[in-house]
């Protein structure tokens, strides 16, 4: 398995000083469940994370908060296909961890249904002081002329509806601009990145590079479908990334950060080939751990993106970064 370590560039340009930013947190920032196309109640899914010593989390499901009301069916066994489902061996799995007066079931016309775990709720159940937090977040999803445009925003307050557009720029530029101007509105610091831009070859260098407001892309992301490496026709995200960086330096404009991330979707079959928990994360030295101090030092470049590479510090001074 290929292990890759991506540092943030320019940090030495927007990193503040270290000894005010004490602790390093792990967290990741693209994670599915039932609320859309994951194969597994965000329960489990918050579970694997944090017993696995994660610090933070963001569920970020299709076009969709994990709030209000969704009940699905619960199958006897899993007829395949896509998205996944709902089985009652995956309920007699929820149940014995969690009790079992979790979750909630009914009877609907026969069919067995259970309710989804709201995020308010998983806070209550799983997050600590300074231990674990959860983050409110989306993926926007959009298309142009069938090509997948995807775009997560990250401590929003507010659902995103797709905004659309006239041309892949466009349906970028668009969603972006729709979460600062969230954030704008309501005070509440927010990021948006660009998702796994070779993920159906939706994105190529230029629109990042056109790109205004948003600074983060995902250089690695763990699905299978996304060709973080390219083919022969196209450059990987690594390759991209340069590209992109090559050009808004000579434009004027700032770095484009790289993050790694999960994009999780399948919680109960580990293997090659599946969408599985653990394989990308970012480590933000933050001062505090809630969702305004990692969204503020992702924002200064006070993290690094990782495979599996941990590094016990960064030490920045006028000629070197180590």
């Amino acid at each position: 398995m290929r292990r890759f370590l991506y540092f943030i560039p320019f940090l030495w340009i927007c990193c503040t000083d270290s000894s005010e930013l004490e602790n390093w947190y792990k967290g990741n920032l693209h994670t599915h469940t039932f609320w859309s196309d994951g194969d597994a109640p965000p329960e489990i899914a918050v579970a694997w994370y944090k017993d696995r010593g994660y610090d933070f989390l963001a569920l970020s499901d299709h076009n969709i908060l994990s709030v209000g009301e969704k009940w699905i069916k619960v199958l006897d066994k899993n007829p395949g296909g896509w998205p996944p489902s709902m089985t009652k061996a995956k309920l007699a799995d929820v149940r014995e961890r969690f009790g079992a007066d979790w979750p909630i079931t009914r009877i609907v016309e026969d069919t067995l249904e259970m309710a989804l775990a709201t995020l308010p709720k998983l806070k209550k159940i799983f997050e600590e002081p300074g231990k674990f937090l959860m983050i409110q977040a989306e993926e926007i999803t959009d298309k142009y002329d069938g090509n997948p445009i995807h775009v997560n925003a990250t401590n929003l307050l507010e659902l995103i509806l797709p905004q659309g557009g006239n041309s892949t720029h466009d349906v970028l530029q668009r969603n972006i601009n729709a979460v600062y101007k969230q954030r704008e509105e309501t005070g509440q610091g927010m990021l948006a990145h660009v998702n796994h831009p070779n993920f159906g070859w939706g994105i190529v260098a230029e629109n990042l590079i056109e790109l205004r407001g948003d600074t983060f892309f995902e250089v690695y992301n763990g699905h299978p479908g996304v060709r973080n490496w390219g083919d022969d026709a196209h450059p990987g995200t690594d390759r991209m990334w340069d590209i992109v960086l090559a050009m808004r330096l000579h434009q004027g404009l700032g770095p484009l950060f790289g993050l790694a991330v999960d994009d999780t979707h399948d919680y109960y079959k580990h293997k090659i080939g599946k969408s599985n928990p653990g394989r990308g994360w970012v480590m933000v030295k933050a001062q505090v751990l809630n969702a305004e101090n990692i969204i503020a030092s992702l924002e200064k470049g006070n993290f690094y993106s990782t495979t599996g590479v941990i590094l016990k510090d960064i030490q920045i001074n006028d000629r070197a970064l180590t």
